[in-house]
C-alpha cells in the first residue's frame, strides 16, 4: 500500500511539473490582425505569418490572430485582442484602423506593419514602398518592349498609392514617355469573383498593349501570372518571392523585407525591450535594392538592371517624394 501511495504521490508531482511548464510557455501572448487580404495572400500579409509563426514556435509563444473579411471589421478585431491584454499585438493594416484603438487601450503595446503613427504604445515599421515601387517600375520600363505598364492593386489606399507612386517615378526615370494602364480590384463577394475580376483586369490591360504589370494585389497575383503567360507576357510580383508562380513569366518580385522587420520587433518585445516609435526599414531582395533575383529569373532580368535601380534611387534622392494625381485614381487611356 505504500509503495502505492508513493507511486500516485510521484505521479501527481509529475502532472504538477508538466501543468506549470505549461503556465510558464504560455505566459507570453501574442495577438495577431491580418489586412483583408488574409494571411495566405502569398504576398504582405503572408510575409507577416512567417515571421510570426516562426518566431512564436521557436520561443514556445502562444498567438492568436484574426482575419477581418473587410476594413469594417479591422478595428473589431483590433479592440477584440486589445481587451485580452496580450503581451504585445501586431496589426497589419493601414494606420487609421489602429490609431483609436491605440489611443483606447494605453497599456496595450502594438506593432504596425506598413505605416507611421506616433504613439507612446506603438513601434511602427515604416516600408519605403517608394524605392521599392521605384525599383520595379524602372525594371519594367526596360523590360516592355510596347512602352505602355501596368499596374493592378487590390485597392486604393495609401500604402497602394505610394507603390504606385515610386512605380511611376521609376519607370519614367527609364523612359519619360512610358504610358500606364492601372486598375483596382475593389471589394469582392467572395474568392471565386475575385479571381473572375483579376483576369478580367489582366486580359483587359494586355488587351491594350501592356507587356509587365506589377500585381499587387494578393493572392490574385496567381490569376494575373497565369493570364499573363497565356498572353506571352510578364508581372512583377511583390514582398515575397513569387518568381516560381508561373517561370519564365514572373519578372521579379518586390521586396520590402517584411518579414525580418516582423521578427526583429516581435523578437524585442517579447525579450521586454518594447520601444515605440518608427522604425525605417530598409529594402531587401538583390543588394538591397528591393527586388528579388534568383535561378528562376535571372534570364528573364535585362542585363542592365541593377546599374539602371541604382541610377534611379540616385535621381530620386533630389525628387520630392510627393504621390502625383494619376497615382489617386485608374488612368483612362485610349
Amino acid at each position: 500500500m505504500r509503495r502505492l501511495l508513493l507511486t500516485c504521490l510521484a505521479l501527481l508531482l509529475l502532472t504538477g511539473a508538466c501543468d506549470n511548464e505549461t503556465v510558464v510557455e504560455g505566459r507570453q501572448r501574442v495577438g495577431v490582425v491580418y489586412g483583408v487580404a488574409g494571411s495566405n495572400d502569398k504576398s504582405f500579409n503572408e510575409a507577416v505569418k512567417f515571421a510570426v509563426t516562426r518566431l512564436t514556435a521557436e520561443r514556445r509563444v502562444a498567438y492568436e490572430w484574426r482575419e477581418p473579411r473587410d476594413a469594417n471589421e479591422l478595428e473589431g478585431f483590433l479592440r477584440e485582442l486589445a481587451e485580452q491584454g496580450l503581451d504585445v499585438i501586431i496589426a497589419a493594416c493601414d494606420p487609421a484602423y489602429l490609431q483609436p484603438v491605440a489611443e483606447d487601450y494605453p497599456e496595450q503595446n502594438f506593432i504596425l506593419v506598413g505605416g507611421e503613427l506616433a504613439l507612446d504604445n506603438v513601434r511602427a515599421l515604416s516600408l519605403d514602398n517608394r524605392l521599392a515601387g521605384a525599383a520595379v517600375g524602372a525594371i519594367a520600363a526596360l523590360k516592355s518592349e510596347t512602352g505602355r505598364i501596368g499596374f493592378i492593386g487590390s485597392r486604393s489606399d495609401r500604402t497602394t498609392r505610394r507603390i504606385l507612386a515610386g512605380y511611376q517615378e521609376g519607370a519614367r526615370l527609364v523612359e519619360p514617355e512610358i504610358e500606364f494602364v492601372i486598375d483596382y480590384l475593389g471589394e469582392a463577394a467572395d474568392a471565386e469573383q475575385a479571381n473572375l475580376r483579376a483576369r478580367e483586369l489582366a486580359a483587359g490591360q494586355f488587351d491594350r498593349g501592356v507587356d509587365v504589370i506589377l500585381a499587387y494585389c494578393g493572392r490574385e497575383v496567381e490569376v494575373v501570372a497565369a493570364v499573363a503567360a497565356e498572353r506571352e507576357a510578364f508581372i512583377i510580383g511583390s514582398d515575397l518571392n513569387q518568381n516560381w508562380i508561373e517561370k519564365g513569366h514572373v519578372l521579379t518580385s518586390m521586396m520590402r523585407s517584411v518579414s525580418p522587420a516582423v521578427e526583429e520587433a516581435l523578437a524585442a518585445a517579447l525579450d521586454g525591450r518594447f520601444e515605440p516609435g518608427l522604425v525605417q526599414v530598409p529594402l531587401g531582395g538583390d543588394h538591397g535594392l528591393g527586388y528579388y533575383v534568383d535561378e528562376v529569373n535571372r534570364g528573364l532580368l535585362p542585363p542592365r538592371t541593377r546599374q539602371t535601380v541604382e541610377e534611379v534611387f540616385e535621381r530620386l534622392e533630389t525628387a520630392p517624394n510627393e504621390i502625383p494625381p494619376d497615382a489617386a485614381t485608374p488612368e483612362q487611356l485610349s
